[in-house]
This record gives C-alpha cells, sequence and structure tokens, in this order.
C-alpha cells in the first residue's frame, strides 16, 4: 500500500464504500483504535512544548475529520468552499461599525 505521492481520485464509490466499512464492527474498533491514539496533552508545560503539542492535536483531529469528510463526500456535490471568518481587513465597507469608529 502506497501512502505517499499523488492520492488517486475520490469518488462516490469510495466514498461509500469507506461508509460501509466505519459502520462494521472492525470500522468500529478501528475508530475507537484512533480515538484512544490522540496525543496527549501532558508534555511539559514549556511555551515551546504546549505549542508543539498542540499542533500535534490539531494535526491529530483535521486526519480524523478528514476520514469523516471522505466518508461522506459525493462527487455530486463539491466540498463547500471555506468562508473567511472575518471580512477583509482593508475593505472598510465591508465592516459594520466602520462609520461608528471615525471621529466627527
Amino acid at each position: 500500500m502506497q501512502i505517499f505521492g499523488e492520492p488517486p481520485e475520490w469518488n462516490d464509490s469510495a466514498s461509500a464504500l469507506l461508509k460501509q466499512f466505519l459502520e462494521t464492527p472492525t470500522g468500529q474498533v478501528f475508530l475507537a483504535t484512533l480515538g484512544a491514539q490522540r496525543p496527549a496533552f501532558t508534555a511539559e508545560l514549556t511555551t515551546d512544548s504546549v505549542a508543539l503539542r498542540a499542533k500535534e492535536i490539531q494535526g491529530y483531529e483535521a486526519c480524523i475529520s478528514s476520514i469523516f469528510r471522505l466518508a461522506t463526500r459525493s462527487s455530486s456535490s463539491p466540498p463547500a468552499e471555506e468562508k473567511p471568518a472575518y471580512p477583509d481587513v482593508d475593505d472598510d465597507n465591508q465592516w459594520a461599525d466602520v462609520d461608528k469608529n471615525k471621529p466627527e
């Protein structure tokens, strides 16, 4: 099994098979095992170790999210575009309170 390099195209059939697998007893054991492998936040409490551990946890959570996203993805509905959390900082028209902050 090759896990590095360009991944093959993911399609509806692959999504259905992954979803079907995750619903089996083996798939449930797989998910429970992944859950047990979550990095613990018990490193030494230094700034560097906490930052590193936080990144490890973020990477782990991104990987788990990818598994569920792949299991529910459909080619008929393209992946939703991520909307930025805030409007463009340089575009004053997108900020509702822009007039309130201008001195009179």
